[in-house]
C-alpha cells in the first residue's frame, strides 16, 4: 500500500475549536486523533484522517453547525497561511486562484476555477479516488471562499448558486448564502464575475513578495513529498535494510505492477534504479559517518553481491574513495 500524503494543520484549527465550545479531547476521541495534535508544534494527518476530523465536524452537535459557525468566525487578523495569500491579493479572482495553487499544502481537496463571460464558478473536488468529501467540509470550504471575497473588498458578496452531492438541510446555511442550497453532481459555488473583480482593500503586493518565496519552497518540497518516486524512495528505504529491494518486490509491496512503476518514474523523468542508487548513496554515507559497519557489510546491507560494484558506485556518486571520503571534511 502506498503511503498516503500528509498535511499540515492550520494552528487556527485548535483555537476555533475552542471558542466554539468543543470539548477537544473528545473531540480528538471521537474522530479517533491522536490525544495530543493540537500541541504538536507542527501538526500532521493524513488524508483519511482529515476526513475523519471533518465528518466528526460534520455530524458534531444535533445539527450542521459547526462549519457554518467556524466559517463565520474566520477574521483577517487571523495567522491562517490560506488568508493571508488571499487577502494580499488584488482582487477575488486573483485571491481564488492563489488558495487554489497553495491549498495542497493543507489540505486533501482539488479545486477547480471555470471563467465565464459574466460568473466563475468554483468547483471542489475530493484528493482520494471515490471522490468522497465530507459535507460539513464542503460548507466550510464554500463559507471560507465567500469570506474571504467579502472581507477583502469590505462589501456584502454573495454567491447566485451553491450546490453540493448532498443535501444542505439547515436553513441558517441559506440565510448566511443568501441563496438556497442545491444538490448536484458536483460541489460548486458561483459569483458573478464583475463581483470577483472588485478591488481588495487589502491588496498589499510587498507583503506578498515576502511571503511568496517561502511558500513556493513549502509547495515544491510538497511535491516532491506526493511525487511517485518519493513513494518509491520511502518504500526502498524499508526494504534495504532487509537485502531485499528489488524491483520485483516493490511491485508486490505497494500492490502495482512492475511496468506500472517503470511507466509512473519515466513520468517523472527518473527510473527505478536511479531512485534505488539515490537510497543507497544516502544509506551508505550515513552508515559511514554514524556506524562503526565496516565497508563489506555495508555493501551487503545496501544489496550488492560484489563488494566491487559497491566501490564503483561510491566513487560515481562522490568523486572519491571510500577511504579519501571517511577521512574528508565531506563527513
Amino acid at each position: 500500500m502506498m503511503p498516503l500524503k500528509r498535511f499540515l494543520l492550520d494552528g487556527n484549527y485548535k483555537l476555533l475549536l475552542k471558542d466554539l465550545g468543543v470539548d477537544l479531547s473528545e473531540f480528538l476521541r471521537q474522530a479517533e486523533l491522536p490525544y495530543d495534535l493540537f500541541d504538536l508544534p507542527q501538526p500532521m494527518v493524513t488524508t483519511d484522517e482529515y476526513y475523519s476530523m471533518w465528518d466528526t465536524l460534520t455530524d458534531y452537535g444535533e445539527k450542521m453547525m459547526l462549519p457554518l459557525q467556524a466559517g463565520m468566525a474566520i477574521q483577517p487578523e487571523m495567522f491562517s497561511p490560506a488568508l493571508i495569500v488571499a487577502l494580499l491579493s488584488n482582487n477575488g479572482i486573483s485571491a481564488l486562484e492563489r488558495v487554489i495553487k497553495y491549498k495542497i499544502l493543507v489540505a486533501p481537496m482539488i479545486f477547480e476555477l471555470n471563467m465565464h463571460d459574466e460568473y466563475v464558478d468554483l468547483i471542489i473536488k475530493s484528493d482520494k479516488e471515490n471522490n468522497y468529501l465530507p459535507l460539513g467540509l464542503v460548507a466550510f470550504e464554500m463559507i471560507f471562499m465567500n469570506r474571504i471575497l467579502s472581507i477583502g473588498t469590505r462589501e456584502s458578496i454573495k454567491p447566485v448558486l451553491v450546490q453540493s452531492t448532498e443535501k444542505i438541510r439547515e436553513q441558517e446555511y441559506e440565510d448566511f448564502f443568501g441563496v438556497k442550497p442545491a444538490v448536484g453532481d458536483q460541489n460548486i459555488i458561483r459569483f458573478k464575475k464583475e463581483d470577483l473583480e472588485q478591488e481588495f482593500l487589502t491588496k498589499n503586493q510587498g507583503a506578498w513578495d515576502f511571503y511568496l518565496k517561502g511558500l513556493d519552497q513549502r509547495l515544491e518540497q510538497a511535491k516532491k513529498d506526493h511525487s511517485f518516486a518519493f513513494v518509491v524512495k520511502t518504500n526502498l528505504a524499508k526494504m534495504l535494510p532487509t537485502g531485499e529491494a528489488s524491483i520485483e518486490i516493490l511491485a508486490n509491496e505497494i500492490g502495482i505492477s512492475k511496468r506500472t512503476i517503470q511507466r509512473k518514474l519515466a513520468a517523472e523523468h527518473t527510473t527505478f534504479q536511479g531512485e534505488l542508487s539515490a537510497v543507497r548513496e544516502e544509506f551508505a554515507k550515513k552508515y559511514l559517518k554514524n556506524t562503526n559497519v565496516s565497508t563489506k557489510e555495508i555493501a551487503f546491507l545496501l544489496g550488492y553481491d560484489e563488494f566491487n560494484s559497491f566501490t564503483r558506485a561510491f566513487k560515481s556518486w562522490t568523486g572519491k574513495t571510500i577511504s579519501e571520503y571517511k577521512g574528508s571534511r565531506w563527513i
